[in-house]
């Protein structure tokens, strides 16, 4: 399911010269803001490798990742003081550029990971382009 989800999010939001995104065509892409949805906020100054796409369960079946939002965690980031952090939504091209994973000093966006899976053979067109990260 990876190609065809990434293929759509492509055409909706990838916008540039030689591209049209959908929302861009429908002069949408400047009036909404999509939520935030790392658990936390990229550092580029931090050495360990960062999932903020994912988080860590540990069970009776040992440890496992999970996607963001899975087991009622969408939108349970607290504060210090226990309270239910309110949600942020950004701009679409900030949260399009965000980066979502890093490893050492490569790093990668939520445009990279749509368009490494979406411009592969019956996706929105062919293409060698290695993943960035080994």
């Amino acid at each position: 399911m990876a190609l065809p989800m990434a293929t759509q999010v492509r055409v909706l939001i990838h916008q540039t010269d030689k591209s049209n995104s959908l929302l861009h065509q429908l002069d949408l892409d400047n009036k909404h803001k999509l939520w935030h949805s790392p658990n936390s906020s990229f550092s580029p100054h931090n050495l360990l490798t960062t999932w903020d796409l994912l988080i860590m369960s540990i069970g009776s079946e040992g440890a496992s990742y999970l996607p963001l939002g899975s087991k009622e965690v969408f939108n349970r980031s607290r504060d210090d003081s226990n309270n239910i952090r309110p949600e942020i939504f950004l701009p679409l091209e900030l949260w399009w550029n965000q980066t979502v994973f890093s490893q050492q000093s490569d790093y990668v966006s939520r445009k990279d990971i749509v368009q490494f899976v979406a411009n592969k053979d019956v996706g929105a067109h062919v293409d060698e382009e290695k993943w960035p990260i080994s």
